[in-house]
């Protein structure tokens, strides 16, 4: 398995195993497309504190819908307009890593692309601060 970043020295850590597991993750604009998946290595190649950034080679999972939920009432700013996606992984995908208990770091498998993660993710919000904002019956 190939997977980003392990060209970087103890990346992924050790603890980062493959696993078959459903996470959720914020994806800009409500939408699911090959930029939502993509690591800040990818979408910054020109930067090189990420290039040589383990964890910037990962992408940022979250466990559960509450925890996308927190996030967004924790940075309304950053997140406003994005939509909550659900992507179940299999152990081909990559490496996983929980290294807070409302945060999963996922290096991807590299034949993995963006474009087929998007084809496989089920977009579950497209504006979770909407639902966020919404009158309690």
């Amino acid at each position: 398995m190939t997977v980003f970043g392990q060209h970087l020295n103890r990346c992924p850590p050790r603890e980062a195993m493959p696993q078959e597991v459903t996470y959720f993750r914020l994806v800009k604009d409500g939408r699911l497309g090959k930029n939502g998946f993509l690591s800040y290595a990818e979408l910054f190649p020109n930067n090189s504190s990420y290039s040589k950034c383990c964890k910037a080679h990962a992408l940022s999972l979250v466990p559960n819908e509450e925890a996308a939920k927190r996030l967004v009432k924790k940075f309304p700013k950053a997140f406003s307009t994005h939509g909550m996606a659900k992507i179940h992984i299999k152990p081909e995908h990559g490496k996983l890593f929980r290294d807070k208990p409302d945060h999963i770091s996922w290096w991807r498998e590299q034949e993995y692309t963006p474009e087929i993660i998007s084809q496989n993710a089920e977009l579950i919000l497209k504006k979770i601060k909407e639902e966020l904002c919404q009158p309690i019956p």
